[in-house]
């Protein structure tokens, strides 16, 4: 019985790690403008 318990624990536990997992948002690009970082003033 403790063998059924903790294999439908497992199984439950993987079961969320995986909606977790789908959830996450991927990484997206940062919506700075095309222009931004082209040119450096380097005159001190």
């Amino acid at each position: 019985m403790s063998l059924l318990l903790l294999r439908k624990t497992l199984e439950l536990q993987a079961a969320n790690i995986t909606g977790l997992v789908q959830s996450a948002a991927p990484a997206s690009a940062p919506s700075n403008p095309p222009h931004l970082g082209n040119h450096i003033d380097v005159m001190a």
